[in-house]
């Protein structure tokens, strides 16, 4: 299968790929467009890059207001409790964005594609072998939550959330297995501490044959889908894999040596706020964070799974209401349980996943502006 030369101008940008943040061209007379969004650096341009403007903020911030919650809402009345978890039907659909980057890095769009069509939806490609581009800092920091209104008509996609976005290219790497061991380890140094993929953490790891690619990106997601199910991010260099028995999707039982232990295997070692969620989410995670990359999905297999189980959500949810309005044909007086705003229940109804979007989504967060000092007086008072 051919595989296509990933070129200094392209391989940053992934021009007009739906679920990668854009850089925004200015009009000539503005800003000349010599110095800013281009990878030439001569006249210093690679440091100005004008990007897309996210007013929802970032997979991190977002994570930080739902802890803040948890930790506020002992002492509010329950009608002014806030959801202290992003229900399971967002996270599929989180770990689906996520996915679409991942393949759009191994898959990227081809020059052709630029702008025709307006946006290019990644797709994981039969004829082409996938590309070795590794982001090398995927973090909360660098996932962009978009307006949810640009996306809520597609149900499938995104359902009742927001579409995310992968940022913040700078560290980003087309992968050359040619270059010498130094080379490679000079090149593998990067990332944020304790957002290393195990690939990189050891001299003998980096240098084998093929240690970086797909699964290296895969591995990243894995960890953020940590981050959102769990609601801890953390840079512990003492973090280490452990070996948790699983159940495969065929149904055949695994020891899976992985760095999500808190998550699946032994009952007394998974949280009991965590295992809340569905163990279908989490061995997933789990695979995805596997120490090995032959234990981590494929591109394939996460879009195959992922997309079923935001089926079986929906579905779930079509079937619960249903028989709820049929209860209430006998009792009008009926009325669903109120919500345990401390855990997703095992049927999530679309009721639950518009609170979220009302208490978390729907209004920007009010954020002081980090340089109002800079400014002058006549222009803050304005």
């Amino acid at each position: 299968m051919p595989t296509r030369i990933i070129t200094k101008e392209d391989q940053h940008t992934f021009k007009t790929a739906e679920h990668f943040v854009q850089p925004i061209y200015l009009p000539e007379e503005i800003i000349d467009s010599t110095l800013y969004n281009t990878p030439d650096d001569e006249n210093g341009s690679g440091a100005i890059l004008i990007m897309e403007y996210f007013q929802r903020c970032e997979l991190h911030d977002l994570l930080a207001r739902i802890n803040d919650a948890a930790s506020n809402n002992w002492r509010l009345p329950y009608e002014q409790a806030r959801l202290e978890f992003i229900p399971t039907r967002i996270l599929w659909r989180l770990f689906l964005c996520l996915t679409k980057t991942c393949v759009g890095m191994a898959y990227p769009p081809p020059p052709e594609y630029y702008g025709r069509p307006p946006v290019y939806r990644e797709a994981i490609i039969p004829d082409l072998y996938p590309e070795p581009i590794i982001h090398f800092d995927l973090h909360p920091l660098n996932v962009f939550i978009d307006d949810p209104v640009r996306t809520w008509d597609y149900i499938q996609e995104h359902g009742l959330g927001p579409r995310f976005k992968l940022g913040d290219f700078s560290l980003t790497q087309a992968w050359d297995t040619k270059l010498n061991d130094e080379a490679k380890i000079a090149a593998a140094n990067v990332g944020k501490p304790g957002y290393r993929a195990p690939e990189q953490l050891t001299r003998d790891r980096i240098v084998e044959p093929y240690a970086f690619g797909p699964h290296t990106n895969i591995w990243g997601i894995g960890w953020l889908m940590y981050n959102a199910l769990t609601l801890y991010y953390t840079d512990d260099l003492d973090w280490t894999p452990e070996v948790c028995p699983i159940t495969l999707p065929n149904g055949e039982p695994y020891n899976l040596n992985t760095w999500a232990p808190f998550l699946v295997g032994n009952p007394a070692r998974v949280y009991p706020h965590f295992a809340t969620y569905s163990i279908e989410l989490r061995t997933l995670i789990a695979r995805c964070m596997a120490d090995r990359q032959e234990d981590r999905p494929s591109l394939e297999e996460l879009m195959r799974i992922i997309y079923t189980n935001i089926r079986e959500g929906t579905d779930a949810a079509v079937e619960a209401q249903m028989q709820f309005e049929d209860e209430r044909l006998l009792d009008p007086t009926k009325e669903k349980l109120p919500v345990d705003v401390t855990a997703p229940p095992p049927v999530e109804d679309d009721e639950l996943l518009e609170r979220f979007w009302a208490e978390y989504l729907r209004e920007p967060p009010i954020k002081e502006d980090p340089y109002r000092e800079f400014w002058a007086e006549d222009l803050i008072n304005e």
